[in-house]
C-alpha cells in the first residue's frame, strides 16, 4: 500500500497543480505530458487552463473550492446536505497508536497554513509526540464518484463532485527528540 500511496500522492501532486492553475491562474499555460493528460480525461486542456472562462480570478469558483475543501476537511456541512467523500489513511498513519492519530487527524481538520495552496487543497506539517517527530502530508483530490475513475469537471458543486484526502507521512521519517 506503501507504494500505491506514494505513487497517488505524486499523481495528485502534479495533477492538483495543474487544477489549481486552472481556478486560481497561478500558471499561464501548463504543459501536460500526455500520459498525466489521459490520466486526467482532459478535464484541463492546455487551452483553457489559462483563458478567462476556466481562471475565476474573482475569486468566486476558487472561493467555493476552498470552502468545500474546508468543510470537508472539518467534517462539516454545506447548505446542500453533507460533502460526499472519504478520508484514505496511508499504511504509516494507520500504524500509528490510535491517540497519536486521531491527534493528527485533529491537525488536519484544524489546519490553516494556506498561504502557497488557495484551493485549501494539501497541506504538509510537523506532528511531535512526547518522543517522535511526524512529518505529515495531506492532499484533497475531487471526483466524479466513489470509484475514483475521473476527476470532477465541476469541483464546486458538491452535488457533482466526491472529495477524497489522502493522509499520510512524507517521505521523511519521524525523528527520535
Amino acid at each position: 500500500m506503501d507504494d500505491m500511496m506514494k505513487r497517488l500522492f505524486d499523481d495528485l501532486d502534479t495533477s492538483l497543480s495543474v487544477i489549481e492553475a486552472r481556478f486560481t491562474g497561478g500558471m499561464d499555460s501548463p504543459v501536460l505530458p500526455d500520459d498525466l493528460t489521459d490520466q486526467l480525461g482532459n478535464s484541463v486542456s492546455n487551452d483553457e487552463a489559462g483563458s478567462e472562462s476556466g481562471n475565476d480570478q474573482t475569486g468566486d469558483v476558487s472561493g467555493k473550492i476552498s470552502a468545500l475543501n474546508d468543510r470537508f476537511r472539518q467534517n462539516q456541512s454545506t447548505a446542500d446536505d453533507e460533502i460526499k467523500g472519504r478520508w484514505i489513511l496511508g499504511d504509516d498513519i494507520e500504524e500509528l497508536p490510535g491517540p497519536t492519530k486521531a491527534a493528527i487527524k485533529k491537525k488536519v481538520r484544524e489546519y490553516a497554513d494556506f498561504e502557497e495552496f488557495p484551493l485549501h487543497d494539501r497541506g504538509t506539517f510537523e506532528y511531535r509526540s512526547k518522543d517522535k517527530s511526524f512529518p505529515i502530508i495531506w492532499m484533497i483530490k475531487a471526483y466524479e464518484d466513489e470509484t475514483l475513475a475521473k476527476e470532477v469537471e465541476h469541483p464546486e458543486d458538491p452535488a457533482q463532485s466526491y472529495r477524497v484526502l489522502l493522509l499520510d507521512l512524507s517521505d521523511e521519517t519521524g525523528e527520535e527528540d
